[in-house]
């Protein structure tokens, strides 16, 4: 696995400016003053393995499993009992809540997390230690991992908590201020240093105020300023609370519901796991042994079950503030599994005291859809790296083949490349330039054969893509308005011309998203950044995309685990909650919009079926056309589902196009229609309906 998004964004500044540790408000990224370290592990990750990425792997397995043993310490501290705090270990990596931990973009947010957990328990332990001499450094070492956690990403805060949460769960509230009171030397000497970074952020805010900007976190809270916080407050709860609680829970069982596994080995090894788990802790029990106590009472539990969801809420308020961020779950929900992770261990603590075997069921269960939770993400980050491996590489290929040059223009005909998680114009330069080791200063991208110019206006909407008299030529999408947006004052078309000297470069003609073709991928990798893979491939989770008798599509099946979108004319998915329900849909901006898939076709008839969520107009769904490789399809509308029947004649053994051509509204942004599913299944000759048993998909 490699770069996703925003690291070759940091990749591109390193081989323009070189290595550089932190930034600050006259740094290289002044809109990540209030964050000075958020780069630092990118920097370290690249200096010691420099154009490859295996130092970034080695970096985030070691900030996972030091989270882990830093929870586990916590809670074999106030316990007393190894049983909980292996437990904690292992719940605090593998917290089904957030879906970017897994990914190298979330490297520094880990490392964060990790940092201020470290802070925690080396507060703790420097107030719990009798000697001076051990108290004094370790309370200085304490304040430089809080805030270097901080100064990495500041939803780092809310792990702060675990010190006056762990002295409450453990005294109660008024033994634990007596207790602070008589270690108020120790505890000093931790405030201050939080005390200078604090002084630090004060600068920066006050120096943004007085340029005239405004910092990355002052853009979220915006001119409303508080009142903005208690409009979007229950959010913190139905949103981020129930999520934490349940939600991730239930999002794990469901994916493993939907999605089939690639190898039944990683269901026997993880169950092995579990097994060999219930067999020592039987033969504690058996012994007498000390593992199995648990000097955690029921009113302790309960306490430490309020502090858990106290952290947990705390980790997630912040982005409540972002509407973008609230529907989705990438590095939101990251500083607040720990807290999330605090409150199940309480409530497996009180369990324990009732009911051992029942603990460990319990317990073994969550484990286990933890674990595949983690291991689908990793699944979904190495194949989407995996095609963007593929696509950098063949643009290095041709870009070195050619006479080079600092401006260039991709022909893309693979029909992926210029989503957000298949290089942007701007992260592809940024790619090409590292590899290359020289900088591209422009880079455009035009899929191809649909001339689709990959710069997205205010609107979401690309521009199109041409070729005249030898020049090419850039055109934004037509201007258009809508609610809160006034019509732009200058109607007419905005064209760009590519330099004389740009080089063209054509990729993608064999490269498709299908998981067959990914996963057999073996192709010689002319980037030199990935020279090592992922042994097991086999043994990963196979997405419901493959190819077959039928053709299913999404926008998004797991939250925030999208697929980038193949096809032209499409906005990117956007996420819908309502309590346990998640949803993606994508607007269509275009009169001609399109999707391509693969299909086996086994019929002679199929079915069609879609379902639309939104419309720009009243008009749009009821004039809708539909194409299957250009043959038009009979289609009958029914509120927001479409269906129709297609010929199998119509459909080809390979890649397929499924084209819509509507209306578009200027006035409403210039959109059209959204839409979140799509199927195309064989039809059941006799009952006419989508196959179930006899579905061969």
């Amino acid at each position: 696995m490699g770069a996703l998004i925003e690291e070759w964004g940091i990749l591109g500044l390193y081989q323009k400016y070189g290595i550089f540790y932190i930034t600050g408000p006259d740094g290289v990224a002044p809109h990540f003053a209030m964050r000075p370290l958020t780069i630092l592990t990118h920097a370290v990750a690249d200096r010691l393995s420099p154009h490859s990425f295996v130092a970034w792997h080695v970096l985030l397995i070691a900030a996972l499993l030091l989270k882990g043993l830093a929870g586990g310490w916590l809670i074999f501290r106030l316990s007393h009992s190894r049983v909980l705090g292996a437990m904690a270990v292992l719940l605090f990596i593998v917290y089904p809540a957030d879906t970017m931990q897994i990914a190298l973009r979330g490297i520094h947010i880990d490392w964060a997390i990790t940092l201020s957990l470290l802070g925690a328990c080396a507060t703790i332990y420097s107030l719990e230690a009798e000697n001076l001499k051990i108290s004094i450094p370790s309370a200085v070492i304490a304040s430089a991992c809080s805030v270097a956690g901080l100064a990495m990403y500041e939803t780092s805060f809310a792990l702060l908590l675990f010190v006056p949460g762990y002295f409450y769960i453990k005294f109660g509230f008024f033994k634990a201020i007596r207790f602070f009171w008589q270690k108020w030397n120790v505890l000093f000497i931790y405030v201050f240093g939080l005390g200078l970074y604090g002084a630090y952020l004060a600068s920066v805010v006050s120096g943004a105020k007085g340029s005239g900007s405004a910092t990355y976190q002052a853009s979220l809270l915006g001119e409303n300023g508080i009142s903005a916080v208690y409009a979007v407050l229950p959010k913190l709860f139905t949103v981020g609370g129930f999520h934490l609680l349940l939600g991730g829970w239930l999002d794990s069982i469901a994916m493993i519901h939907s999605q089939p596994l690639s190898n039944i080995a990683y269901l026997v090894a993880w169950c092995f796991v579990i097994a060999i788990f219930f067999l020592v802790f039987k033969e504690f029990n058996i012994n007498g042994s000390a593992p199995l106590k648990n000097e955690v009472d029921n009113f302790s539990s309960i306490r430490m079950m309020l502090i858990g969801m106290i952290i947990a809420l705390a980790g997630y308020f912040p982005y409540i503030l972002s509407p973008s961020h609230v529907v989705i779950s990438q590095r939101t929900f990251i500083a607040a599994s720990p807290g999330a992770a605090l409150l199940w261990i309480g409530i497996l603590s009180m369990i324990l005291r009732k009911s051992r075997i029942a603990v460990f069921l319990l317990f073994g269960v969550g484990l286990f859809f933890g674990f595949l939770y983690q291991i689908y993400q990793f699944s979904h980050y190495d194949r989407i790296s995996t095609v963007q491996k593929r696509l950098l590489s063949e643009v290095a290929q041709k870009y070195k083949e050619s006479a080079g040059g600092s401006s260039v223009l991709v022909l893309d005909y693979s029909n992926l490349l210029g989503h957000t998680w298949m290089f942007l114009p701007e992260n592809l330069g940024n790619a090409l330039s590292y590899v290359m080791g020289r900088p591209i200063t422009s880079l455009e991208i035009c899929r191809q054969p649909a001339g689709e110019w990959m710069r997205r206006d205010v609107f979401g909407r690309t521009g199109h893509c041409y070729e005249n008299n030898g020049r090419w030529i850039y055109e934004v999408a037509e201007p258009a308005g809508g609610p809160g947006f006034e019509p732009s004052k200058n109607p007419t078309q905005q064209t760009l011309t590519a330099p004389d000297d740009v080089v063209v470069l054509e990729v993608g003609k064999s490269i498709l998203m299908s998981d067959e073709r990914v996963d057999s991928y073996q192709e010689k990798d002319f980037t030199g950044l990935y020279t090592n893979s992922w042994p097991l491939k086999g043994t990963l989770w196979k997405s419901s995309y493959r190819v077959g008798a039928c053709y299913k599509w999404s926008f998004g099946d797991v939250w925030s685990l999208e697929l980038p979108i193949w096809g032209n004319g499409w906005r990117e998915a956007e996420w819908f909650i309502a309590g346990k329900n998640k949803s993606a849909s994508a607007w269509s901006f275009s009169k001609n919009t399109n999707l391509y898939f693969e299909l086996i076709p086994v019929d002679d008839e199929y079915a069609l079926r879609l379902r639309l969520t939104a419309a720009a107009s009243q008009n749009i769904a009821k004039n809708l056309k539909i194409f299957i490789n250009d043959e038009p399809i009979d289609i009958i509308v029914t509120g927001n589902n479409i269906e129709g029947n297609i010929s199998g004649k119509s459909l080809k053994n390979g890649v397929n196009s499924i084209e819509f051509q509507s209306e578009i509204v200027i006035d409403y942004y210039g959109l059209s229609f959204m839409m979140d599913s799509i199927e195309i299944k064989p039809i059941d000759s006799e009952n006419l309906h989508f196959m179930d048993s006899k579905n061969p998909c």
